[in-house]
C-alpha cells in the first residue's frame, strides 16, 4: 500500500469519555461500572464548502490564473500548454477521522492531461506527500473522459492511520457508482489533515487555455466512532440504554453468562432484536438496527430459572468495517455464479445464496479473499473494491472500512480453452496472470473470455531452467528461478508470453536441467575457489554450482596463508590461478593446494599506463628495473603500498591487492604481483567509469525485464560486475557521465511523462538519486552529455524538433545555468557527437550534413560557440564524405588530449581513424585501423578499457552475442580479446 504523512485527531461530539459509577449486588460485592463512550453522529457535523469565489482561490507558478464560479461549480483554467494551475479553498478544514466527497470534471481532458483532486497540505502552493488524492496520469495510463463528472470519496480511519481514495463514475462508489480508480494506504503523521485544504489541479500538455477543471461539490462527513459499553453484574435485573449516536448501525454483542442460567436481551424502539436465552454461555454476535432512534437497550434477567449463584457480563462495540461479497454469474450468457469465495480467516464462505457473504470486523486486519470455481466453471474476475485484481484468484483487503466485492464465475462452455503441456527432462510450472490452470500430470487447462489477454510466466524448479515455448507461444530466453530463500526470485519474467484468448490456444513450456559444476579442493594445503558468476555451495571440501548451458565461468584459486596453489585437474588444467570454463554440460574441476615449503615470498610491482609516478612499500625496499620493482619478504608478512603520481599525471588504480585510494595492502602468503596504473592529466576522463579507477566500464540493460547491470572492466576482461537495479521498465537510460566531479560516471534517466532523473553512482551502487526536471515536453531529446564549461562536471545538450539546441550546465543533479546555443538549425545537419577536439578541456560538437556529407565542428566555450558559429571554410573538418562512410565514435584514440573521429565503411566493413587537432584532420597520421570487418560485428561503445588514456573499441557480434575489445594505440590495435561469449540477446549496452 501507499504511504502518506498526516496528523491524528479524534472527533468527540459528546465532550469526551463518559464515566458512570454504580454499586450493584452480586458475587464480588461492589463492582465499578465503566461506560467509555466516544461517539460522533454519521449524519451530524457535515461541512459543505460553497463553490463560490469567496471560498476558493487559485495559484500557478507561471502567472495569474482565472478562478470563477460557474453553473457547474468552482472552475480554474489551465494557464498554458504544459503549465499547471491549482484551485484550493481559502479556509482550512479538519479532515481527521472523516469522510470527504468531491464531485469534479475536466474540460479539455485526454491523453496528455493530468488532473488531481484531493485534500491535505499544499505546502508552498505545491501538492506534497501530506495529501491524499485521485490522479489521472499523463500518457494514457489512466485517461479521464472529457466533460464527465467523477465522484471521489476520500476516507480517513478513526485513528487516522489509514486512508482510502476511490473515484467512481455516475455516483459515489458507496452509493453504487462504478469504480474508476481505487487507492489506499497508511498515514504516518496526520498533521496535514488537521488543518488541510480541498484542492484541484490541472496540467495541460495539449489543450492550452481551453482546458479547465471544475469542482461541483466539496463536503466533509464526520465518521461514526463508537466506543465500548462494558457491564458486569450478579443476581439483580438491570437495564442499560446505550446511545449509538446514529439511527442506523451495526454492532457487536459479546457476553458471558458463565455456567448458570442467566439471560441478556437487546431491544431497539421497544422490539427485541436478540436474546441469549436462559443459558450459561460465552459468545459474540453481530447485530444491527435501523429506525428513528439512536438508542439501543440492553437488559439482564439473572437467575431466570431460579438457580442460585448468578453472574453475567457483556460488551457492546461498533465494527471498524466489514466485507460484503456478492457471487455473480456472467450476464452475457445469463449464467449462474457457480463458485465460492472464502476469506483467509474463514469467516466469509460466500456462494450465490448470500449466506456468510457479509461479515463485520471489530478490528482492522488484512483479509485475503480467494475465489474457487465449481466443476465446469471458471472464475472470470473481481469487481468493486477488488476490481484492480482483475482475474487473479485472490484479493487482499484491509477491514478498517466497508468493503464491497463481486466475484464472477462463468460456465466453461462459453469460454475459450487454454491447453498447456510441460515437456523436457525436468520439471516446473507456468503461472498465469489471471484465472487458474488445473494440472493433471504434465497437462493443464484454463478457460478465459475472448477479450482476455493472459500473461504466462514460466517457473522452473530449483536447479532447472526454462528452455523455451512452442505452440501459440514461441521463443523465450533461457532463465532460472531461485526458490532457495523464502521468496522465489523473478528470474523468468523476461521470458513471459502474453496470449490474446480470442480463440482456443495450445502452449508448451519446456524445462531442462541446469548444468552442474562439481568442485573439489584437494591436497595437503587449504584455499578457496571463487567463481566469476553464480554461487558455489560448499560442504567441507566439495562444492556444487548450477549454470545455464553455454555460461562462461572463470574460477580463481586463492591459497590460504601457509599454502600454495599447485594446479588444476579434470576439466581445468595448468597452474595459473584462474581457469575459464564454457559450461555446455556437467563439469568437474579439482583445485589442489599444497602446504608451502618456502619461507619467503616475492613481491613484484609493475607500473603501467602513459602517466608517471612512484610506488613505495611500508617495509623493505623495492628494487626497480624500468617499470618493474621487486622485493622479498618473510612468508605471511603484511605489506602496504603507496602510489604517488608525478606532476602532470594522476593515479588510476591498483590491481592485485586490497585497494583504498592511493594505498593498498596484501599478505605475502606466496609470491604476489601488483599493478599500479598512472595516466596523464591531459587525458580525458574515462567515459563510463563507474568506480573511478580511470578505466571505462560497460553498462547493460535487459530490455525485457528492465534489469540494469554493470561490468567493471580491466583490459579486455571483466574484473567484476553486479546488478544496479532490477525491473526498471518505466524509465529509459538517456545519458552517462560524471556530473558531480567525483571521478565516477553517473546515470541519467527519463520516463514517458518527461521526468528527468539522476543516479549518482559509486561503482555498481546508487549512492544517491533525485529528480533533475519534471514534465519536460517530449519534443526535447537529450542528444549528448559533455563538459561544455570545463568545470569537471558533465552538462546536458538538448535538441527539439524545431532544430533548437539548448544546454543545461550541471552541478550534480542541479541545473546551475541554461541557455540556447542555436535555434532553428537546418534539418539537414545531423548531430554526431560531443568531445574535446581542441584540448581545452571543454566539449565540442560535431555535425554532419546529410545531403553533402560535410563534417562541421563547433568549438565550444560554455554555452557559447568560440569557433564555427559563422561558418567559414576552415571550420569544416571535411566536405563531400561519401554516404557509405559512417561516424562510429568521437574520442581520444592516441592520448594527446584531443578527440579523434572513427569511421566505418558500411559496404566493405573497413575501419578508418581521423586523428584530429581541433577542426583539422592530421592526414599524415590518419590511417586504416582494420579492413573488411564482418557485418555481424558492430561497434557498440568506445572507452578506455585499460586506463592508458587512449580510447579503445568494444564490439559485439549481433548473431552470437560475443563481446570483443580492441585495445588501441592511435590507429594501431595494440592487443585484442573476448570480454565474453554468447551474451543473451535481450541485453543491450547503453
Amino acid at each position: 500500500m501507499a504511504n502518506l504523512t498526516a496528523r491524528t485527531r479524534f472527533f468527540n461530539n459528546y465532550g469526551g469519555a463518559i464515566v458512570m459509577k454504580n454499586k450493584i449486588k452480586g458475587l464480588g460485592g461492589a463492582i465499578v461500572l465503566l461506560l467509555a463512550l466516544i461517539v460522533t453522529d454519521a449524519n451530524a457535523g457535515n461541512t459543505i464548502v460553497p463553490t463560490t469565489t469567496d471560498y476558493w482561490t487559485g495559484y500557478s507558478e507561471y502567472g495569474n490564473i482565472t478562478v470563477s464560479s460557474t453553473v457547474d461549480g468552482i472552475q480554474v483554467n489551465g494557464y498554458d500548454v504544459n503549465k499547471g494551475a491549482m484551485e484550493r479553498t481559502v479556509n482550512v478544514y479538519d479532515f481527521t477521522a472523516s469522510e470527504v466527497f468531491i464531485k469534479w470534471k475536466v474540460h479539455g481532458a485526454g491523453y496528455y492531461t493530468k488532473a488531481v483532486v484531493g485534500i491535505g497540505d499544499t505546502g508552498s502552493n505545491v501538492v506534497t506527500n501530506g495529501n491524499t488524492s485521485t490522479v489521472s496520469s499523463v500518457g494514457g495510463s489512466t485517461v479521464i473522459a472529457d466533460d464527465t463528472w467523477y465522484y471521489t470519496r476520500i476516507r480517513l480511519s478513526v485513528d487516522n492511520k489509514l486512508y482510502l481514495a476511490v473515484t467512481a463514475t455516475d455516483k459515489y462508489d458507496n452509493a453504487g457508482g462504478t469504480v474508476f480508480m481505487n487507492t489506499n494506504g497508511t498515514i504516518s503523521d496526520a498533521s496535514f489533515f488537521k488543518n488541510g485544504l480541498f484542492y484541484a489541479s490541472i496540467w495541460d500538455n495539449g489543450g492550452g487555455k481551453d482546458a479547465y477543471i471544475v469542482i461541483g461539490e466539496a463536503k466533509i462527513v464526520q465518521s461514526m466512532s463508537c466506543g465500548t459499553l462494558t457491564k458486569a453484574g450478579g443476581d439483580n435485573p438491570e437495564t442499560f440504554n446505550f446511545d449509538m449516536g446514529t439511527t442506523s448501525a451495526h454492532f457487536f454483542l459479546e457476553y458471558d453468562t458463565y455456567s448458570v442460567q442467566d439471560e441478556i436481551m437487546v431491544s431497539y424502539e421497544g422490539n427485541q432484536i436478540y436474546t441469549t436465552g436462559c443459558v450459561g454461555k460465552k459468545d459474540s454476535v453481530a447485530l444491527s438496527y435501523s429506525g428513528t432512534s439512536s438508542v439501543i437497550t440492553v437488559s439482564t434477567n439473572p437467575n431466570c430459572t431460579g438457580t442460585t449463584g448468578t453472574a453475567w457480563e457483556f460488551t457492546v462495540t461498533c465494527p471498524v468495517g466489514g466485507i460484503s461479497v456478492q457471487v455473480i454469474g456472467n450476464s452475457l450468457y445469463n449464467s449462474k455464479g457457480n463458485g465460492t469465495v472464502v476469506s483467509s480467516d474463514n469467516k466469509v464462505k460466500c456462494r450465490d445464496n448470500g449466506i456468510d457473504c457479509a461479515i463485520m470486523y471489530k478490528t482492522a486486519a488484512d483479509v485475503t479473499l480467494t475465489a474457487y470455481a465449481d466443476l465446469d466453471y471458471s472464475f472470470t474476475g473481481w469487481g468493486k473494491h477488488c476490481k484492480d485484481r482483475g482475474k487473479a484468484l485472490s484479493c487482499t483487503l484491509n477491514t478498517w472500512y466497508e468493503r464491497f466485492v463481486t466475484a464472477q464465475f462463468t460456465p466453461n462452455e462459453f469460454l475459450n480453452k487454454l491447453t498447456l503441456t510441460k515437456s523436457g527432462r525436468s520439471s516446473g510450472t507456468v503461472i498465469p496472470s489471471g484465472g487458474q490452470i488445473i494440472w493433471t500430470n504434465n497437462t493443464g487447462a484454463a478457460f478465459y473470455e475472448s477479450n482476455d489477454n493472459i500473461t504466462l510466466t514460466p517457473q522452473p524448479d530449483q536447479n532447472v531452467y526454462f528452455s523455451g515455448w512452442s505452440g501459440d507461444c514461441s521463443g523465450g530466453s533461457a532463465c532460472t528461478v531461485d526458490c532457495s530463500g523464502s521468496v522465489c526470485t523473478e528470474g523468468c519474467s523476461g521470458s513471459a508470453c502474453t496470449l490474446a484468448m480470442s480463440k482456443a490456444r495450445r502452449v508448451d513450456a519446456k524445462f531442462e536441467p541446469m548444468a552442474k559444476l562439481n568442485l573439489t579442493r584437494a591436497g595437503s594445503g587449504t584455499g578457496s575457489v571463487k567463481p566469476s558468476t553464480g554461487t558455489i555451495t560448499w560442504s567441507s571440501r566439495t562444492g556444487t554450482g548450477y549454470y545455464l548451458p553455454k555460461t562462461s565461468v572463470t574460477l580463481t584459486a586463492e591459497p590460504n596463508p601457509g599454502s600454495v596453489f599447485s594446479g588444476w585437474s579434470n576439466d581445468c588444467s595448468g597452474f595459473d590461478s584462474t581457469c575459464t570454463l564454457d559450461i555446455f554440460a556437467d563439469r568437474t574441476v579439482t583445485a589442489t593446494f599444497s602446504l608451502s615449503s618456502q619461507t619467503t615470498a616475492k613481491l613484484t610491482v609493475t607500473k603501467q599506463g602513459s602517466g608517471n609516478g612512484t610506488v613505495s612499500v611500508s617495509s623493505g625496499a623495492l628494487a626497480w628495473y624500468g617499470n618493474t620493482g621487486t622485493a622479498t619478504y618473510d612468508l605471511n608478512t603484511q605489506v602496504s603500498l603507496t602510489a604517488m603520481p608525478s606532476v602532470g599525471s594522476t593515479f588510476a588504480g591498483w590491481t592485485g591487492c586490497n585497494a583504498s585510494n592511493m594505498t593498498c595492502t596484501l599478505t605475502m602468503s606466496g609470491d604476489k604481483g601488483v599493478v599500479a596504473t598512472f595516466i596523464p592529466l591531459v587525458s580525458n576522463k574515462a567515459e563510463y567509469d563507474f568506480d573511478g579507477n580511470g578505466i571505462s566500464d560497460a553498462l547493460w540493460r535487459d530490455n525485457s525485464t528492465g534489469d540494469v547491470y554493470i561490468w567493471l572492466m580491466k583490459d579486455t576482461g571483466i574484473s567484476s560486475g553486479d546488478f544496479v537495479i532490477k525491473g526498471l521498465l518505466d524509465w529509459d537510460i538517456v545519458g552517462v557521465a560524471d556530473f558531480n566531479s567525483d571521478g565516477k560516471s553517473d546515470i541519467v534517466l527519463r520516463n514517458s511523462q518527461g521526468d528527468v532523473y539522476m543516479w549518482l553512482m559509486d561503482g555498481t551502487k546508487i549512492y544517491t538519486h533525485e529528480y533533475v526536471s519534471r514534465r519536460l515536453p517530449k519534443e526535447w531529446v537529450l542528444k549528448a552529455v559533455g563538459d561544455f564549461n570545463g568545470d569537471g562536471k558533465a552538462d546536458m545538450m538538448w535538441q527539439n524538433t524545431l532544430g533548437d539546441v539548448y544546454v543545461w550546465l550541471m552541478d550534480g543533479a542541479n541545473i546551475k545555468n541554461a541557455a540556447y546555443i542555436a535555434q532553428a538549425l537546418g534539418a539537414e545537419w545531423k548531430f554526431k557527437g560531443v568531445a574535446d577536439l581542441d584540448g581545452d578541456k571543454k566539449s565540442d560538437i560535431v555535425w554532419q550534413n546529410a545531403g553533402t556529407g560535410a563534417v562541421f565542428v563547433w568549438l565550444m566555450d560554455s554555452v557559447g560557440i568560440s569557433k564555427g558559429y559563422y561558418a567559414t571554410t576552415e571550420d569544416y573538418a571535411a566536405s563531400g564524405v561519401s554516404g557509405n562512410w559512417q561516424i562510429k565514435a568521437i574520442a581520444d584514440f592516441n592520448g594527446d588530449g584531443k578527440a579523434d573521429i572513427l569511421w566505418q565503411d558500411s559496404t566493405s566493413g573497413d575501419l578508418y581513424l581521423w586523428l584530429m587537432s581541433g577542426t583539422k584532420v592530421d592526414s599524415n597520421n590518419s590511417n586504416y585501423v582494420k579492413r573488411a570487418v564482418a557485418e555481424t560485428w558492430q561497434i557498440k561503445k568506445a572507452g578506455d578499457y585499460n586506463g592508458d588514456g587512449k580510447v579503445d573499441i568494444l564490439w559485439q557480434d549481433v548473431t552470437s552475442g560475443d563481446v570483443y575489445i580492441y585495445i588501441m594505440d592511435g590507429v594501431r590495435i595494440a592487443t585484442e580479446g573476448y570480454a565474453t561469449k554468447g551474451l543473451s540477446g535481450q541485453w543491450h549496452i547503453r
